[in-house]
């Protein structure tokens, strides 16, 4: 509740400096505009008096007044009263908010904790409100508030109670590891232990890391011998699931197999199997094999033989136990890596027809599926077998997603005259993904005419009509404008999420969302929304300040002016913050890249003790500090500016050592074929490194032309 007061005094601040600008745009009076700077003064009482001595100009504001007289009933500690008050308005048929009125109130209580009160305001809450987003979030505050007062009983009541009015996935799993921390701190580990894992294998949202979280206070007291046998082989395989690996062992160590049936035998020595593969031990895994014959009577076994000998270098041997597993089991779950895995093996063998014949098969089986054709295409490139590269691209072109990528390699095998035309449809599709940018790079050099960025990104506005809502929904809809002017915005976000469950046929409130979000400075919810909005909105091309919300320029002026310190493009460092981080500013990736910029610790701490940057003196710098935006994003500017120093100012280079680091990128280089930068990119050996270079230039040419209307980057150059 103390961050919404401060939150409506920003908005108070922000709302005064308008009307003193402007006027009044309130009514026909400034009796608003005085009630807003009282507040502003914290002159609360002054506030409240105002609008009990002046009933009549009050009425013309009921709702807005209500809120301030609330707020200041609150700020000065009159609970009494405030109760009070909103028994009061609830005759007042003005009033469109009394259940967010209600919900404010029960906030402060929480926060005071007033146990008290807690739950009879609860209870009336609910008898006004329809809303199950703001019930949830009561419920759920109040199921924390009892856990923090160790009253675990009435603490799971609430969060099954929350639990009772989510209405999507992450509020159901919010609730669900709120009992699992409950059943934590009262000491029944197995029931929490088994709690968390029933939800992390039934919520796909839901990450390893949370349900680490979860577990880790009580790793080390969950006792082996405690546990019946099937129950220690269900502990190991989740352990293992969460990368815990001693942990998973120490559980199998304690199991006998006679105990088991023998499906659980078989589950047994999988796991076995996949510990021993996780930690590069082929001696095991061999063991394991020879002394389970039983394991050949399903496919896991052939499968971990094919892995055992592959990675021994046993190609062939390797390739015998995975056509094995084809032959017997070709829909078992292991059919698409073994596909994958009997590929490499034959390639590497350098068995040309069966290399062929298996991506052949991977394409028939699964016909989703384009990267074997892809593979096959590079295959053949590279063998020179240009006709039936040609073929293998043709087939490509008919994947929608493919199609540009199968159009721009058609010109790059021969780049002609008479080829220009697969650019020029790449253009025509305004796919905007890599290759077009590629297209877009290779006809900017023969001066082609290429279409403008008012042509690309119109510069409409989209903006929500009336009039497709109905009479409930505009309720809703103005309920919403209200508390979102007012900065309340965990009850604006309520109304809003309502509108959105009401009207699944109306995309228009993903974008409102992406405003909404935006303004709250959640900027990666703000992204997903306008994405939302994208994918359910064909026209959404139409309209430049849609764009804007899937390429937004947040931080912009501390970006600005970094930029200009160390000469490095601001709409390059967006596409990179967007391809990192897509600008949240508190990540944390798995290897332990912090923020913005993702920016490994260890890098951050030798450019400040090189002196390469002083953002913070080395004496007092934490690793912490890379989730303040600003430091975030100095470090991450001055990294990027060594890395064009490092490669002689080659964009391309930098953007590629920025992922992979400038040691393995020079290794790379000396190896592969410079000559030619897009082959170069398409043999980069990881993936990831591969995907980012094509991901930031495609981020970069859509942040240019729709913030600065060109994009001027040529090709790349190793």
């Amino acid at each position: 509740m103390r961050n919404k007061i401060q939150d409506f005094i920003v908005f108070i601040v922000f709302i005064s400096f308008l009307l003193g600008a402007a006027g009044n745009v309130w009514g026909k009076d400034d009796f608003l505009s005085e009630l807003i700077n009282d507040y502003r003064q914290k002159d609360y009482q002054k506030v409240i008096n105002q609008i009990n001595n002046h009933p009549d100009q009050a009425k013309h504001y009921a709702n807005q007044t209500a809120i301030l007289k609330l707020q200041s009933f609150i700020a000065t500690n009159q609970l009494e009263q405030a109760q009070e008050f909103l028994l009061k308005e609830e005759k007042n048929r003005q009033i469109i908010l009394s259940d967010h009125l209600w919900s404010l109130y029960l906030d402060e209580l929480i926060i005071q904790k007033r146990i008290d009160l807690v739950e009879i305001v609860y209870h009336h809450l609910q008898s006004l409100s329809t809303l199950s987003i703001l019930l949830h979030q009561s419920a759920w505050q109040i199921a924390e508030l009892f856990r923090d007062e160790k009253n675990y009983n009435q603490s799971i009541n609430y969060f099954i109670e929350s639990l009772t009015n989510a209405y999507d996935e992450s509020e159901r799993l919010n609730s669900l590891m709120g009992i699992s921390r409950v059943l934590v701190e009262r000491g029944n580990h197995l029931e929490a232990l088994l709690h968390t894992k029933k939800i992390y294998f039934s919520y796909q949202t839901m990450t390893s890391h949370q349900a680490r979280d979860l577990i880790y206070p009580i790793l080390n007291v969950l006792n082996p011998e405690d546990y019946s046998m099937n129950t220690k082989l269900d502990i190991a395989a989740f352990f293992f699931q969460l990368g815990w690996t001693s942990d998973s062992i120490k559980f199998l160590d304690q199991i006998d197999t006679n105990s088991l049936l023998d499906t659980e035998i078989l589950e047994y020595w999988v796991l076995w199997l996949r510990i021993h593969l996780r930690q590069e031990n082929l001696t095991d895994i061999q063991n394991v094999l020879m002394q389970n014959n039983m394991l050949m009577d399903y496919p896991d076994g052939w499968f971990y033989t094919g892995v055992y000998h592959q990675r021994r270098g046993e190609y062939s041997l390797a390739s015998i136990a995975y056509e094995n597993l084809l032959n017997q089991f070709p829909n078992s779950e292991y059919a698409l890596n073994t596909l994958r895995n009997l590929s490499f093996c034959y390639r590497v063998l350098g068995d040309e027809k069966n290399y062929l014949d298996i991506l052949d098969r991977r394409v028939a089986k699964f016909p989703y599926d384009s990267e074997p054709i892809w593979e096959k295409f590079w295959y053949l490139y590279q063998k020179k077998d240009l006709n039936s590269a040609q073929s293998a691209l043709d087939l490509l072109s008919t994947y929608p997603d493919e199609n540009s990528r199968a159009l721009f390699w058609k010109y790059n095998i021969d780049q002609s005259e008479e080829n220009i035309h697969y650019l020029e449809e790449i253009i025509q599709t305004r796919s905007l993904d890599y290759y077009f940018v590629r297209a877009w790079q290779e006809l900017s050099e023969i001066n082609w005419n290429l279409p403008s960025s008012r042509e690309l990104f119109p510069p409409h506005e989209f903006i929500t009509k009336m009039e497709i809502f109905t009479q409930n929904q505009k309720i809703h809809w103005h309920r919403y404008l209200i508390l979102s002017d007012f900065y309340l915005f965990t009850n604006a976000e309520a109304e809003l999420l309502t509108l959105q469950r009401l009207m699944p046929s109306h995309p228009e409130i993903f974008f409102e969302l992406s405003r909404f979000y935006a303004r709250n400075q959640e900027y990666r919810k703000s992204q997903i929304n306008a994405i939302y909005f994208q994918n359910r909105y064909p026209e959404f091309k139409n309209f430049k300040n849609v764009w804007k919300k899937l390429y937004p320029d947040y931080y912009h002026t501390i970006i600005k002016g970094l930029s200009e310190q160390y000469s490095v493009d601001p709409y390059l460092v967006l596409a990179i913050i967007k391809a990192e981080s897509a600008f949240e500013d508190d990540i944390i990736s798995p290897v332990g890249a912090v923020g913005l910029m993702q920016i490994m610790p260890s890098t951050a701490a030798w450019m400040i003790e090189t002196g390469m940057n002083q953002v913070v003196d080395f004496a007092e710098w934490k690793d912490v500090f890379l989730m303040n935006p600003e430091v975030n994003l100095e470090l991450g500017i001055t990294y990027f500016r060594y890395l064009l120093d490092y490669f002689n100012q080659k964009i391309c280079p930098a953007i590629a050592a920025y992922n992979a680091g400038p040691g393995r990128l020079n290794e790379w280089i000396n190896e592969g074929n410079q000559a030619n930068p897009d082959s170069f990119i398409e043999t980069i050996p990881f993936p990831e490194t591969k995907n980012y270079i094509k991901k930031v230039i495609n981020f970069y040419f859509i942040y240019s032309m729709i913030y600065t209307g060109q994009f001027t980057m040529s090709p790349c150059i190793f």
